[in-house]
């Protein structure tokens, strides 16, 4: 729920951090992030809606496909591997409950998972603009600039090429999107094929 209304990368950060504290096993963390990863309601609905294709209905459209997505790839994902029901230990203690603490974590987490995203759409731009210069030709550069970062993918398909593949874009996330949440595929030991392959379906 909170990956299809606050969009990337908060749905796999949060199944990594609900393993690291002990909340939901290996085997379902790993899962989770096959299919928490989504583009909200702000982005798909007005960004990509109203302001790049001038239809909220489009927008709607594409939001409720890429949750049914989401659910579908949810439900495949029960044949990616048996739950070894094998539980992160963790000790609580009073002091980790205190609400000062867990405050001061908090914000330390988001900012950090927020200096993330930004470093990461900051390079990708970047990458985007050096393949706008170089000799491509017009269809390959289109390609690029579509697998590389979604904001700007869905730009520049706006208009050119039809609804459908404009939900493929979004939904496949960019490599943007992937390198996002690297850092918690990498804690959970689960390789980028099988991230990639759930991406694709």
């Amino acid at each position: 729920i909170l990956s299809m209304v606050g969009g990337l990368p908060i749905g796999c950060k949060t199944a990594s951090d609900l393993y690291e504290n002990g909340e939901i096993s290996y085997t379902q963390a790993r899962r989770m992030t096959l299919f928490c990863f989504c583009t909200g309601p702000a982005f798909t609905i007005s960004s990509v809606g109203l302001y790049m294709l001038g239809s909220k209905k489009a927008g709607t459209i594409i939001y409720f496909s890429l949750l049914l997505s989401a659910v579908t790839v949810g439900v495949l994902s029960r044949f990616f591997e048996e739950d070894n029901h094998l539980y992160r230990s963790v000790e609580h203690n009073k002091e980790t409950d205190a609400f000062s603490v867990n405050l001061v974590r908090s914000v330390s987490s988001g900012s950090s998972a927020m200096l993330n995203i930004c470093a990461w759409v900051i390079i990708f731009s970047c990458i985007i603009r050096l393949v706008e210069i170089l000799p491509f030709d017009e269809s390959a550069s289109f390609f690029l600039s579509c697998i590389l970062e979604v904001t700007n993918g869905v730009f520049l398909a706006s208009g050119n090429i039809s609804l459908p593949l404009i939900t493929g874009i979004i939904g496949f996330g960019g490599l943007c999107g992937h390198c996002q949440v690297m850092p918690y595929l990498v804690k959970l030991r689960l390789r980028y094929k099988y991230f990639f392959v759930a991406r694709v379906v």
